[in-house]
């Protein structure tokens, strides 16, 4: 299966010799290249996929198909160290292949409706689908040749065609997508509201779920809850909410400090593997061959390393606070004089989370467990003994300098929806619009009798 989809998904390869129009045989080039392009648009041809009122050819798919191809076999070199298999080429292409069915049932729909596209509509799609086409065919001109010019130019239009990327395939992309996007509106308009039930059904659901995705993944629960899009109905134990002044110093001084701090922390490590080390000296799974002597004696070196290092931090993090003392001042002045918190940040922080909703109300989630936040913030937030409190002295971290305030505690649990009604609301309106309107699209699709032959996509022509 890979050997024979080798043209498609490594076409660079494929295509080099045809491309630099070298040969061992002298053959007129564009002769060579209408006859390759007769032959590639017949192969295109092929019906993959057949449906009620029409068919999808390998032709429509192979752009969407390499597309995915080619993120897929980055995602899997990058963090697998491998290669994509005969069965995943496979699935991709049925996806796409779904997705184009898919397509094509809502696009009946549109049809149905009566919803079309404005001349301006239109003409903005033509706009876009040449600008992306003139910039994809220049790509490919720059890298072909010809024994001529106008040789060159048919291997560059035979390049962009062996990838699916036509005018008349962006320009579809274009259209298809307006469309589509006026189908889905109309159809989620259809589900105007909720009712009680309905809210209090869709919110127990959410409540499970949640419960479970965020008991186990806290950092995504704090990453959640600065997203203004998203409500979540349960609240893991042991978190309080804190809001922050970032002062930045400037970058070489930060930088100084950072690095002094990595490297405090690189020693620890190095100073933990030598204790364990030292303390399986004689097991049977040990593969130290040092003596007992050997390891302490590296281990008290460390210790003084240590020592040092943390010496360095300190004051690499003391640079930073003075690189910044004098509007560090201004804001402890303004602060102990009893301006709210909120004015001060407003005026004087750096963090653009902070200035943004939500967090910019509610302030970041942070509990002992957390590891979103830079560890020196985190403790120093979570030593704040009450609501209100503020640090009394500057926190450094890798971001800057910060003055942090205890916001507010979080009941742990899940939510009272009479408590939190009109707010979760409208993010319910919308799950249960997309709900309805995916649920439509599946049942129009199911409606076309899909016939999938995707065997002619991978065959050699």
């Amino acid at each position: 299966m890979t050997k024979r989809f080798a043209k498609l998904a490594c076409l660079f390869t494929a295509l080099a010799l045809m491309l630099t129009g070298c040969s061992l045989i002298k053959v007129d080039p564009i002769m060579q290249a209408d006859e390759d392009m007769e032959a590639l648009q017949k192969d295109y041809a092929q019906t993959i996929v057949t449906y009620d009122g029409g068919v999808i050819t390998k032709g429509d798919i192979v752009a969407d198909y390499l597309y995915n191809y080619s993120y897929l076999s980055y995602m899997y070199s990058i963090y697998y160290g491998t290669s994509v298999d005969d069965s995943q080429l496979e699935s991709i292409a049925q996806s796409v292949a779904q997705s184009y069915v898919r397509t094509h049932a809502v696009l009946k729909k549109a049809d149905e409706l009566g919803i079309t596209l404005t001349e301006d509509e239109i003409a903005e799609c033509e706009q876009s689908a040449q600008t992306s086409y003139d910039d994809a065919y220049q790509n490919a001109y720059d890298k072909t040749t010809g024994e001529t010019e106008e040789a060159h130019v048919k291997n560059a239009e035979y390049y962009l065609a062996s990838q699916g990327t036509t005018y008349d395939y962006y320009y579809k992309q274009q259209t298809w997508s307006k469309l589509l996007d006026k189908v889905e509106q109309q159809v989620k308009a259809e589900k105007s509201e909720l009712s009680d039930e309905e809210l209090a059904t869709m919110f127990a659901a959410q409540t499970q779920e949640d419960e479970k995705t965020y008991s186990e993944d806290t950092a995504s629960f704090e990453q959640n809850m600065t997203k203004s899009d998203t409500f979540i109905t349960y609240m893991p134990e042991g978190y309080r909410t804190v809001k922050h002044i970032l002062v930045k110093p400037a970058d070489d001084v930060l930088q100084a400090a950072t690095d002094a701090r990595d490297a405090y922390k690189t020693a620890n490590s190095e100073l933990a593997t030598l204790n364990n080390e030292l303390a399986n000296l004689g097991a049977e799974d040990s593969t130290s061959t040092r003596t007992e002597e050997e390891v302490q004696a590296d281990i008290d070196a460390k210790k003084a390393e240590i020592e040092e290092k943390k010496a360095d931090m300190e004051a690499k993090e003391a640079a930073c606070v003075a690189d910044v003392q004098d509007k560090l001042d201004e804001i402890y002045a303004k602060l102990d004089a009893g301006e709210n918190f909120d004015d001060v940040m407003a005026e004087y922080g750096e963090d653009p989370g902070m200035q943004e909703e939500p967090a910019k109300t509610r302030g970041y989630y942070v509990s002992m467990a957390s590891t979103t936040w830079d560890t020196n913030f985190r403790n120093a937030a979570m030593a704040l003994e009450k609501v209100g409190d503020y640090s009394a002295e500057p926190v450094v971290s890798s971001s800057g300098v910060h003055i942090i305030y205890y916001n507010s505690d979080v009941t742990p649990g899940a939510l009272n929806l009479d408590d939190v009604k009109d707010e979760y609301y409208p993010f319910a309106l919308e799950q249960a619009q997309t709900d309805y309107f995916e649920s439509q699209a599946d049942a129009w699709t199911e409606a076309l009798n899909p016939q999938y032959d995707l065997s002619k996509f991978f065959a050699e022509n």
